[in-house]
């Protein structure tokens, strides 16, 4: 179903799908090219396994919601992110770190990476995107006391600072 490339809208979330999601979705660079898919939803389901790099990678997809799974391992490394506009991995078991290219995403306004076992320093480049709406890292292991790379210069409102180690809980 996937490969078909004229699919734009791909929903398959709130199912009892279980295994592991495709690892290739596309047969060579043309075929990749030539996909159209948009948004790809698989939430609430039971699916297992790692987040394929041959669906994060298709330079169309604006959406991507695996959130409610018992997917496993590092995020991918490399994306398309020119038009990723939501991310939502929450509810998982995703290890790692949180990848750098997502700092190059541009439009992202929804980013969910919570209820995950992310054990990194967090990326500062990453958490604080201009354009991020909703940003929600709560229950991972991120260690915000030697944060990665100085964050940009943003528009405060619209962002959540790491807490400060003076900060009292």
């Amino acid at each position: 179903v996937l490969r078909k490339q004229t699919l734009r809208y791909f929903n398959a979330s709130r199912n009892a799908f279980e295994g592991e999601l495709p690892r290739s979705v596309y047969q060579g660079e043309l075929e990749r090219q030539s996909m159209r898919l948009e948004e790809f939803d698989v939430s609430h389901n039971k699916l297992t396994g790692a987040l394929p790099q041959s669906i994060v990678e298709l330079d169309r997809l604006r959406v991507i919601d695996v959130a409610h799974n018992a997917l496993s391992g590092d995020l991918p490394s490399r994306w398309a992110v020119d038009r990723l506009e939501r991310l939502d991995v929450r509810a998982n078991a995703f290890t790692g770190a949180i990848p750098t290219v997502l700092a190059r995403a541009t439009r992202l306004r929804h980013l969910d990476l919570s209820q995950n076992a992310l054990r990194s320093r967090a990326n500062l480049a990453v958490l604080t995107i201009p354009t991020l709406e909703h940003l929600d890292v709560s229950g991972n292991s991120l260690d915000w006391n030697e944060a990665e790379a100085p964050a940009p210069k943003i528009d405060r409102s619209r962002a959540l600072e790491p807490p400060s180690p003076h900060d009292e809980l």
